[in-house]
């Protein structure tokens, strides 16, 4: 959902799962995600994600190569029938990322 106004705030963002991401453990996301991206996560540099059920702790926001540091450790297992990554912002503040 966004909303209109001075600033666009955005309540779901969908990103491919990248084999890139899979194999180095990021959250990738394109130029044209820039804007959804700002609005999901406004003018941080870090943040606390939440990856599934674990709680992965303060990550920081890499703009200039638009990526999240998850962790290979927590990115090669996922299962190749999952395809998008799910980000969302929680009430208490966290990221939350969701594999689909």
């Amino acid at each position: 959902m966004v909303t209109e106004g001075p600033t666009k705030t955005v309540d779901l963002v969908q990103l491919a799962i990248s084999p890139r991401a899979r194999r180095y453990g990021y959250v990738y996301w394109r130029k044209l995600d820039d804007q959804a991206m700002r609005g999901l996560l406004g003018d941080r540099d870090d943040v606390t994600v939440v990856f599934g059920e674990f709680l992965l702790g303060e990550k920081r926001i890499d703009w200039a190569h638009r990526r999240i540091s998850l962790g290979w450790k927590q990115t090669r297992p996922i299962k190749k029938s999952l395809k998008v990554f799910a980000l969302t912002i929680r009430r208490d503040g966290r990221l939350s990322i969701q594999s689909l």
